[in-house]
């Protein structure tokens, strides 16, 4: 068959498997498990799904990938700090009728992050149907193909909840998934057997498939009694937390002899051979002839070596067809001098370890830990703003656990996906290609819908700062002359009726009892580990071998379609504590969102006819340097350039948290070593401008506004918004000609010539924006270069 048609044979097949993609963007609660620390070597009755028997349980499970590390989300934690007056202490200075308090208020309480409600959307789900704790499907068959990789890849036939009720030739067409379709027999069964020979080792002994023997006739009655008769699969489960029912087939029960049978035949035989003359090889005439039946619950593999060969050899076409058709519940002669093989079938031999074993699994099913922490944290207030400084932000805790649902099954069933088509001996995975960077971490595009509960722990640990600012409040002045000079403590002789006060002005007196508010933002930046998800991204989506890739060959090319978004999956969390305004916040699972939109959804839509599939989202074409469309045009190969004293990863976190809209997409990693590199050139402090791209525009971030100055240059018809090289070399040359300007050199002439286009501001207004902003770059300065001060002049 050539290429063309493996191809054309591929698509058709991946097309029946998505059918009628449904969105469901909805939570659910998932039951609680009873056992969660069940070993490999041990099981428990009910278990919860076929595709998750042991829920949270990680006990068992075999490492398969590196764990990954991905930064997650950034959640800002409002507090609020209330102080009166009086009452708060501070340094109090009063001016007429009106009195200033300023305060540094030391904050260390313990704060949590409950992930109690997170789940994992996209990968699978075994709660909305049929479970060991309900009876009710809440999915239809389309649903769960279209809408969850798992199973999409296992197919919705030969599960144990379902007996066979879905094992019929409709659903073997649309719903039974590409594996499926695509391996051969002899492939799945191999992968079968791999299932088999892992339980008790890296997955548990689950239960595979319930059955009920019974013909109905007499016969039928002995062959139950026996053991031998017909097994037909039921349904596992009623649904209401109760053992599984009829005769319960576990992945072990395909261990041991298929029939005493067989083994006393090939006994007898061997006996009765063993006494004739071994002349013109009659004896091994005798075995293969008669004997040498094949005696294992699992079936032979072609290329397996003959079990009754001595010397060892591989199996000829014809044994295997013998010891395949014995492992159906026949008995085989073979007649080796022509070749002829006659199989008829005996009851004595049970084919129900045949006929039930579709139903095993193709993969492990079990889940895999992964955790969430937090990795840094620091100011989310802006000076400018709220008027406070926040300071020495520290949070030392404990990370949260995260029991992963239908990763390894996704990363083994992707494997043998990629099977269908990748050459022999190249390597399935590889770095991705061709794919829009950043997403993961700032996301605008989400993905989400039902999934399994991740069961996760709660982060906890303590949070400490210092907060400073001033709050003014209003005094009673008297009104009458002589009481106003008493009030400022004037002497009685001195008080006189024209109103000549001494110079005393103490401290007036308070209107009662007054509050003052202040909110404080603290950013937590989070990490995640998650096992697997970078190899199952590179299979299914963005690898050089990627299944995706099968069927969008060209992408970010000339005319193609666009670039990969690396888009996260997202579910919700909360967090809580001491002075903590409760919020919804969501934790955000990278790259699962891609496969839904281009595994499942994109190959969908690109099979289908024009005009019937979904629209699928693409990122623009990378573009070249200085294009100024609105695309970032920065020099991103310019190597990495260390500053002393620059912390990027916490210069990189404060843009995640510097727009209160959203995080966007900033792209300070991208493109701060060409401001470096440029600012160096011009003689210019490169932290100096690092802080004026991030407080003009947070490091270029055009999704969250747009359109938007880079560095802050308005009003010029040849420097556009949206434009980072140009903006970039026109603030570069604002030191050298402010200061010819203006004649002296200094932070305050600047910023007032860099806001106000004058060397000094002109009025109240001006001169509080002027010192608000400088306040907004010392903040800046603190975070990104800790210890180092603002300079006197950027150059």
């Amino acid at each position: 068959m050539g290429k063309g048609c493996r191809f054309l044979l591929f698509s058709f097949f991946l097309i029946t498997g998505l059918l009628f993609f449904v969105w469901h963007p909805a939570n659910t609660s998932a039951q609680v498990p009873g056992n969660t620390t069940i070993s490999c070597d041990n099981v428990d009755d009910p278990e919860f799904h076929s595709l998750r028997p042991y829920q949270a349980n990680t006990r068992c499970t075999s490492q398969t990938a590196n764990e990954a590390t991905f930064c997650g989300n950034n959640l800002t934690v409002k507090e609020t700090i209330t102080q009166t007056y009086p009452g708060s202490g501070g340094s109090c200075v009063s001016y007429g009728n009106q009195i200033t308090c300023s305060y540094k208020v030391s904050i260390n309480h313990p704060i949590t992050i409950d992930l109690s409600n997170a789940n994992l959307p996209i990968m699978g789900n075994t709660e909305d149907v049929k479970n060991s704790q309900s009876s009710a499907d809440s999915l239809n068959d389309a649903d769960k193909v279209n809408e969850y990789v798992s199973w999409y890849l296992n197919g919705i036939t030969g599960r144990a909840e379902y007996g066979d009720t879905k094992d019929t030739e409709e659903n073997a067409v649309n719903f039974s998934g590409p594996i499926q379709k695509l391996l051969p027999g002899i492939m799945l069964d191999a992968q079968r057997i791999n299932t088999i020979n892992s339980a008790g080792k890296t997955n548990h002994n689950q239960i595979a498939v319930c059955a009920k023997q019974g013909s109905g006739s007499f016969a039928g009655s002995v062959q139950d009694i026996l053991g031998l008769g017909k097994s037909t699969p039921t349904e596992c489960y009623q649904g209401n937390n109760t053992d599984a029912q009829n005769d319960v087939y576990r992945l072990k029960s395909w261990e041991g002899d298929l029939s005493f049978w067989n083994n006393g035949v090939n006994k007898i035989v061997g006996l009765f051979s063993g006494l004739v003359p071994n002349v013109f090889g009659f004896q091994d005439f005798i075995q293969s002839s008669i004997a040498n039946h094949w005696n294992k619950r699992v079936p032979p593999l072609p290329w397996e070596n003959d079990p009754f060969a001595n010397p060892t050899r591989q199996m000829t076409n014809l044994e295997y067809r013998k010891y395949y058709n014995e492992w159906n519940g026949k008995t085989c002669v073979l007649i080796p001098t022509i070749n002829f093989l006659i199989c008829l079938d005996n009851v004595l031999v049970p084919n129900k370890y045949a006929d039930l074993f579709a139903h095993i699994p193709l993969s492990s099913t079990e889940d895999v830990e992964g955790q969430v922490k937090i990795d840094s944290v620091s100011s989310a207030s802006s000076p400018g703003i709220t008027k406070t400084t926040v300071s020495n932000v520290n949070f030392s805790g404990q990370a949260a656990s995260l029991f992963v649902p239908h990763l390894v099954e996704s990363d083994q069933l992707g494997s043998l996906l990629q099977n269908t088509y990748s050459p022999k001996g190249q390597d399935k995975l590889g770095n991705p290609t061709n794919i829009a960077s950043g997403t993961s971490c700032n996301s605008v595009e989400v993905r989400s819908n039902d999934g399994d509960d991740l069961f996760a722990t709660q982060i906890t640990g303590n949070l400490s700062y210092t907060a400073s600012f001033s709050c003014t409040y209003n005094v009673s002045v008297p009104t009458d002359c002589y009481d106003r000079c008493i009030y400022y403590g004037g002497a009685p002789n001195e008080c006189r009726a024209d109103c000549m006060y001494p110079d005393a002005n103490p401290t007036p007196a308070p209107i009662g009892t007054q509050e003052c508010k202040k909110d404080i933002y603290i950013g937590l930046s989070t990490t995640s580990k998650i096992p697997l998800v970078e190899d199952i991204w590179s299979r299914l989506v963005a690898g050089p071998m990627a299944v995706f890739k099968r069927i969008f060959p060209k992408t970010n090319t000339e005319g193609s379609v666009g670039q990969i978004m690396d888009i996260p999956g997202s579910t919700n969390t909360t967090y809580s504590g001491a002075n903590v305004t409760q919020a919804d916040a969501d934790l955000k699972i990278p790259h699962i969102g891609g496969m839904s939109e281009y595994f499942l959804k994109g190959i969908q839509t690109a099979l289908r006819p024009k005009g019937l599939g979904e629209t699928i989202v693409f990122a623009d074409n990378s573009i070249q340097s200085g294009s100024g469309d609105g695309q970032i045009n920065c020099n991103q190969a310019v190597p990495e350039i260390a500053i002393n004293g620059l912390d990027k990863i916490a210069a990189d976190n404060l843009t995640k948290i510097w727009y209160a809209s959203g995080p966007g997409r900033p792209y300070f990693k991208e493109c701060n070593n060409d401001v470096i590199q440029r600012a160096q050139g011009r003689g210019i402090d490169p932290l100096f401008v690092l802080a004026i791209w991030i407080h003009e525009s947070d490091a270029s971030n055009y999704e969250a506004k747009s359109p938007i100055e880079d560095f802050g240059i308005h009003g010029h018809p040849d420097v556009p918004t949206n434009d980072f090289s140009k903006q970039l070399d026109f603030f570069l040359n604002l030191p050298v000609s402010y200061a010819s300007a203006c004649g002296k050199k200094d932070m305050a002439t600047f910023v007032s010539m860099y806001w106000f286009g004058k060397c000094s501001p002109t009025n109240q207004e001006q001169q509080e924006k002027l010192a608000s902003y400088i306040s907004d770059l010392n903040f800046i300065y603190s975070i990104i270069a800790p210890g180092i001060t603002l300079p006197n002049y950027p150059n």
